[in-house]
């Protein structure tokens, strides 16, 4: 997801990104996360039999929210990631790090606002799809992916944006999840094809692009990148759910980076200021090294505990995932395994990091509509939300503006929370 008003970076990992709800709720048999939204077709299956075709309703598959954007001293200018390490904000100009931003940022509006974020509700309008699986934007310009559709708020309510898929007029196709570059290119993930626009993407703009880059035996998951030029998907292996798939967008056309992730079920990406992809799974983390190509993996918590949320802060990753634990690598790269606050049982499915001391995650499945916070020693609760229920996205906008988005009941629902 994740990933901002004058040159601070936020990161978001549910979608990042993304998770997702399907009509009608049955019991997963294990092989997931969380609960689907359709049965699965098997004990051991991975896919469901129902309309989402292979996604559950609890599995927080992305990191919601991730997308960066530049300074607004420097246009579009590139960030070390998120927060400078010393400071609470960015000075406005291009920080010395990476070529850009990491995961899920916006332009910085300053120094974090005291007190606590309160929510309110906006307007979500469709009659297709039961849940929000993907929130990322640029500033107040936020774009969404419901299950078939992908929306659009300049800061009013959300209308839809129309896309025509490859298999033609009038099927819509399984959306996943978000991300929108610094320059206001967006980019939608289905199940099975990517939808592109360049830019001027607002209602009469630049119409939109779909392509295929993989067998549709592979299965789109979660998006993130740094740049318009720089933009990775991961997806699942139909065939092999213990190795996943990664693309990445050049600006020009889509490549297949690696055929082996090395974890089972890759759920959310992010960018660390260093040039890392970090890769949420179910069995682990994988780390795809930018400069070489090379690719490693951990598992904080042992190779049981699902992850499914990832966040950046620099070149520090934060995990949410099942039970809500959390994981967090620090600057010095030591992984730190966090147990739940409470004794719970549903998935932190999307992260958002706006300093070490300000961390913000979403369950999905229980019903709670609050979110958990960590206070730089702690997880504690809040703040609570206004209609979401269940989180599946998290885009940090700037350090005071937040969107959570997910699902009320059985419909698809955002909440704005300000400070």
């Amino acid at each position: 997801m994740m990933r901002v008003a004058v040159g601070v970076s936020i990161l978001v990992g549910l979608a990042g990104c993304g998770a997702l709800g399907l009509p009608s709720p049955g019991v997963d048999a294990g092989a997931d996360f969380d609960t689907d939204a359709g049965a699965d077709s098997g004990a051991t299956a991975k896919t469901d039999s129902g309309v989402g075709e292979g996604h559950d309703a609890g599995d927080g598959h992305h990191d919601a929210g991730g997308s960066p954007s530049g300074d607004a001293g420097t246009p579009f200018g590139a960030d070390s990631g998120l927060f400078d390490a010393s400071a609470p904000g960015d000075s406005g100009v291009v920080d010395s790090g990476a070529p850009g931003d990491s995961g899920a940022v916006t332009v910085d509006s300053g120094t974090p606002a005291a007190g606590p974020f309160q929510p309110a509700a906006l307007s979500l309008v469709t009659t297709r799809g039961n849940v929000v699986h993907g929130v990322s934007g640029v500033g107040n310009e936020v774009y969404l992916v419901t299950d078939f559709e992908l929306f659009r708020s300049s800061g009013g309510p959300f209308k839809a944006v129309p896309l025509t898929s490859m298999a033609g007029p009038g099927i819509y196709p399984s959306m996943q999840d978000v991300y929108v570059a610094p320059n206001g290119a967006v980019f939608a993930l289905a199940q099975t094809e990517i939808f592109v626009c360049p830019g001027n993407c607002a209602d009469g703009g630049v119409a939109f692009t779909t392509t295929t880059p993989l067998a549709t035996t592979k299965q789109g998951r979660a998006m993130c990148g740094d740049s318009a030029a720089r933009v990775f998907a991961v997806f699942d292996d139909l065939n092999n759910f213990s190795r996943g798939w990664m693309v990445e967008f050049d600006g020009s056309g889509w490549s297949t980076v690696s055929q082996n992730l090395g974890i089972d079920e890759p759920r959310a990406c992010a960018i660390t200021a260093a040039g890392e992809v970090a890769i949420a799974g179910k069995s682990g983390i994988a780390l795809y090294d930018l400069s070489d190509g090379s690719l490693t993996t951990v598992s904080p918590g042992g190779t049981q505990q699902a992850w499914v949320s990832i966040g950046a802060l620099g070149n520090e990753l934060w995990a949410g995932g099942l039970n809500r634990r959390t994981a967090r690598r620090t600057a010095n790269g030591t992984w730190v395994f966090g147990e739940p606050m409470t004794a719970q049982s549903a998935t932190y499915s999307a992260i958002g990091v706006i300093s070490p001391n300000e961390v913000y995650a979403g369950a999905g499945s229980d019903g709670r509509k609050t979110l958990g916070r960590f206070t730089g020693s702690a997880w504690v609760d809040g703040p609570v939300l206004s209609t979401v229920e269940s989180v599946r996205g998290l885009y940090l906008a700037t350090p005071n503006v937040m969107y959570v988005a997910g699902s009320a009941g059985s419909k698809p629902a955002i909440d704005r929370l300000t400070r």
